[in-house]
């Protein structure tokens, strides 16, 4: 099973609301649970930049996105202000 939020998953006959105490006690301790981990037992969620691709009886896990390495130390504040800018804008852009 899916869902993008674990509610979803909790309405599904026979899905364990049970705490995952690990998860708990990095919730308590950072204020969220870094995936792949859930709060509940049995769940999972998916690493940032990552997309889960169904096709047919075979389920993968595709990473799109990585963070670099090292930072462009060429670049200076202003430079890097008007690229996020510049990303962003295209971004909204490309899904109007």
């Amino acid at each position: 099973m899916f869902a993008s939020e674990a509610k979803a998953l909790l309405a599904v006959p026979g899905v364990s609301a049970r705490l995952d105490a690990a998860a708990l006690a990095q919730y308590l301790s950072v204020g969220y649970v870094c995936a792949p981990n859930a709060i509940f037992e049995g769940m999972r969620k998916l690493e940032p930049g990552t997309a889960l691709i169904a096709e047919g009886a075979q389920v993968r896990k595709h990473r799109y996105y990585r963070l670099p390495d090292s930072i462009d130390g060429a670049r200076s504040e202003a430079q890097w202000v008007e690229a996020v800018r510049a990303g962003i804008e295209r971004s909204v852009r490309d899904r109007w």
